[in-house]
């Protein structure tokens, strides 16, 4: 039987420079649910939001005039940004290079998806970090979801509020505090 989604509890940090596709993106969210949706320009707002509180989810465009994506996702990923270093992140390209994207991939994203963004495309995302999100692994160089050819004997399950939230239940920030130091101490 497939669980009663209910969204309004889902707490989304969506950060693009690009206008259109931000609007586009938080169109797609409100239309199908997601009423707790903060907005941002630049990775200033990403390092503001994950300072002060804990988003369910990211979804982040790649070209910023403050900084590069790539350092704020290894940033989160290693525990030097915000509460939870297992957050999902879906990033939207635009156009890109291989090199663009091997960096990215290298900084730990959960998905990437190209611009510009379907609803069947982001939903089917946003779902598949709900139900399916993909072991963490840690390495000297990357700790973050696995990627294709990664060694996941040594991989821990991240935690996952934004399932809890979106299929009706309730998580507090200290239950998701203990959700995440569970992982971390199966991490170290």
């Amino acid at each position: 039987m497939q669980p009663k989604y209910t969204f309004s509890e889902v707490e989304i940090l969506l950060v693009d420079s690009d206008l259109g596709s931000r609007n586009g993106v938080r169109t797609i969210l409100s239309n199908n649910g997601f009423s707790n949706v903060t907005l941002g320009t630049e990775l200033a707002k990403i390092r503001d939001v994950l300072t002060s509180g804990m988003p369910d989810l990211i979804i982040t465009g790649v070209d910023f005039p403050d900084g590069k994506l790539t350092d704020i996702l290894r940033d989160i990923r290693n525990s030097k940004l915000g509460h939870n270093p297992f957050v999902p992140v879906i990033v939207m390209l635009g156009q890109t290079t291989p090199e663009t994207i091997t960096a990215l991939m290298n900084a730990g994203p959960d998905d990437v998806v190209m611009k510009p963004i379907s609803t069947k495309g982001l939903l089917q995302r946003m779902h598949k970090q709900i139900h399916k999100r993909r072991p963490f692994i840690v390495t000297e160089k990357y700790l973050g979801p696995a990627r294709k050819g990664d060694d996941t004997s040594r991989s821990v399950d991240p935690p996952n509020p934004l399932y809890v939230k979106a299929t009706g239940g309730k998580a507090s920030f200290m239950e998701i505090e203990r959700m995440i130091e569970d992982a971390m101490q199966s991490v170290e």
